[in-house]
Parts: structure tokens; C-alpha cells; sequence
């Protein structure tokens, strides 16, 4: 379905709206396939939802690392689409995207070239668009992710685990959970100096944790509430992220290569913010209302 661009990339102003939890646009007249957040549909549910990270091959020298999403929904729906966020060490390093009508299950199918001593992760966003017999559009949505430790110990042999099982593997989960960290918090910083806000006043949340609000509340809102405000962070990520960056001069660039967008919500539960590092070293932020 095409719909009008309605997310907003804000910078390097910050505008503020009274409104309830949308994104706003300075390109609205913009027209892409693209994900939209309507009201949550209670009788559309995910029967089943997957992200699997499958062992590497190694050809002509390289790491290939195969990755698959599925998911299924309990009916055939107007617009069923999934995204997956490939990050390596913290950075994008691919998406993947599918988008069917008319169709109750999709399942995706493709690899990543990577390099030696990474930590993987990736994130999926499941998405319906519901068209009922005189009833307002709906939507349903469901997260999955996989997340893997690569380590490679000569040449064509490659390790890798989830959970570390000896003490060689404890070190180098500690040593690339400390280096992702430590990009992370630098994009932070770099966000709390260039855009004037206290971090103090913030729950700060990587986007590879969101998954794990699909069945608990964000601090200080109700499930329902949570979903929607997940629903809305993709929508914006989706379009101000995933489909291309828009710098101050109108250009659109890749976000392959740029930092896990980092979500900063309000301990005042008022707004939350996203922000992520290009990998030109260039900070953005993406500010969501949130209206109680």
C-alpha cells in the first residue's frame, strides 16, 4: 500500500507538537511503500514469529552468515510485511525486507558477509495492515530477534555460540559487549551534547531490547499503551531510518553503517527520543510525542 511519508527526521531543531503518539514530516508530500502504525486489531494475533542467525559457511575467504525470518499470522491480511535489522559490533550491516498482500505468512531468506570477532544481532519487526467490511484500518505487529557471537580461529574455521561455554568464549563475550557498549554510549553523549538534554532525565533502551516489551509493559504504561508506542517508534525508525537517512541539505544516504538506533524515553513519560550515529559520524535524533 502507498501512503503518504509521515515520519520525521528533526534536526537539527527539535519542533514540538501537541499531538497524540506520531511522527512528524518536513517531506510529507514524499510517497513510499512504507509501514504504518493504525489502531491495534484484537482479533488479528501472530501464531508464530522467528529470526534464526544459521551457521556461517566460509567461501573464497569470507564469512557467510545465513538469516532467516518468519512469521505467520491467524489469517490472511491486506499487507503483511517484515523488516530485519542486521547489526555487527553495534553497526547496520544489512536490511532485509518483504511485503505480500493479501497472505497470512511470510518467510525471508538471505545472508550477510561479516568479519572476523563479532558480535551479531539481529531485529524483526512482523507487520499486518487489516482491511475489515466497514470497519477502520487496523494493524497487528510482532517482534522477534536472534543474537550470536562469531569468533574466528584460523583461517576457514569459524566458532560461534549464543551463550559462552568456556572461559575463552566468557572473555570474548565480554570484550565485544564492552566495545558495543562502549559505541553506544559514545553516540549518547554525543547526542546529549550536540541536542542540549540531560540524560539523567531518561530510561535509556538499545533497540535490540525492545523484543522485550512484546509482553511487558514499558515503565510507567499499560500493555496496551506499550504496544502502541512500539508500534509508532517503527513506524518512525522504518521511515527516518530504515528506507535512507535525509541530512540537513535534503539528500537521502544509506543507513548501512550507522550505530543501533538507541531509544531515550522520558522519565516524565511525556516524549521519548531516538538516536543513532552515520557512519560519517554524524548524530541524529527523531523525537516521538506521547500523549497520555
Amino acid at each position: 500500500m502507498k501512503v503518504n511519508r509521515n515520519g520525521l527526521l528533526i534536526i537539527p531543531v527539535i519542533i514540538t507538537i501537541i499531538a497524540c503518539i506520531y511522527w512528524l514530516s518536513s517531506n510529507k508530500d514524499d510517497v513510499i511503500e512504507t509501514i504504518t502504525f493504525f489502531p491495534l486489531d484484537e482479533k488479528a494475533v501472530f501464531l508464530d514469529t522467528k529470526t534464526e542467525i544459521l551457521s556461517p559457511q566460509v567461501k573464497n575467504n569470507q564469512i557467510i552468515l545465513p538469516i532467516t525470518t518468519f512469521s505467520r499470522l491467524n489469517e490472511p491480511a491486506y499487507l503483511r510485511q517484515d523488516i530485519a535489522l542486521v547489526f555487527a559490533n553495534g553497526r547496520l550491516v544489512k536490511k532485509l525486507s518483504i511485503w505480500k498482500e493479501n497472505i497470512d505468512q511470510l518467510k525471508l531468506a538471505d545472508e550477510v558477509r561479516v568479519n572476523n570477532n563479532q558480535l551479531i544481532q539481529v531485529i524483526s519487526y512482523h507487520y499486518s495492515e487489516l482491511h475489515r467490511d466497514n470497519e477502520e484500518i487496523k494493524s497487528t505487529q510482532a517482534l522477534s530477534d536472534d543474537k550470536l557471537y562469531l569468533l574466528t580461529k584460523e583461517k576457514n574455521s569459524v566458532i560461534t555460540f549464543r551463550q559462552p561455554h568456556n572461559e575463552e568464549e566468557i572473555q570474548w563475550k565480554e570484550k565485544l559487549d564492552s566495545d558495543e557498549h562502549m559505541l553506544l554510549q559514545s553516540t549518547i553523549e554525543k547526542a546529549a551534547n550536540k541536542y542540549n538534554f540531560k540524560l539523567n532525565f531518561y530510561d535509556i533502551i538499545p533497540l535490540y531490547e525492545i523484543s522485550s516489551y512484546a509482553n511487558r509493559p514499558l515503565p510507567g504504561f499499560s500493555q496496551k499503551q506499550t504496544s502502541e508506542i512500539v508500534g509508532k517508534l517503527w513506524e518512525g525508525i522504518y521511515k527516518n531510518y530504515v528506507v535512507g537517512i535525509r541530512k540537513n541539505d535534503g539528500e537521502i544516504v544509506s543507513p548501512i553503517g550507522s550505530t543501533i538506533p538507541i531509544i531515550l524515553l522520558a522519565k516524565d513519560r511525556s516524549h521519548l527520543f531516538v538516536i543513532f550515529e552515520t557512519e560519517t559520524d554524524e548524530v541524529y535524533l527523531l523525537k516521538q510525542l506521547i500523549s497520555k
